[in-house]
């Protein structure tokens, strides 16, 4: 297990009481790099999410991407 590494799943906000994924992305913000996968749809979906915060496509080694947050629109 890596300490440097912290996976949020819906699960683990459940459990650790960290409340919606807006919330999760907002305490971490400017404190360690936020990467996520969800999907388009949804009350918590990409769609959403791209409303408030900056999200740009962050590639990964095996030519796939995944979606850096990487701070909240306006700022």
């Amino acid at each position: 297990m890596r300490p440097d590494i912290y996976i949020v799943d819906d699960r683990t906000r459940l459990d650790d009481n960290l409340r919606e994924v807006q919330d999760v992305f907002n305490k971490f913000l400017g404190n360690r790099p936020i990467f996520t996968i969800r999907l388009s749809g949804g009350v918590d979906g990409m769609d959403v999410l791209n409303t408030e915060f900056d999200i740009q496509p962050y590639s990964l080694g095996d030519g796939s991407t995944i979606s850096h947050v990487v701070g909240r629109k306006g700022n």
